[in-house]
């Protein structure tokens, strides 16, 4: 059961699942900030690139 569901129902949740849950978050939040950072500085290189060529 997932944890917002364990909350809902009122049941208790370990301390462990709480740390597995909070660090999952965390990995899927820094991957996708990792991503739109690294597509924004490849468009970004692609346009100097563009720009010094004319």
């Amino acid at each position: 059961m997932a944890i917002n569901e364990q909350l809902r129902k009122g049941h208790a949740i370990s301390g462990i699942e709480v740390l597995m849950f909070l660090n999952s978050w965390l990995r899927e939040h820094v991957l996708g900030i990792d991503q739109l950072l690294g597509s924004f500085l490849f468009h970004k290189m692609k346009q100097a690139e563009n720009e010094s060529r004319y």
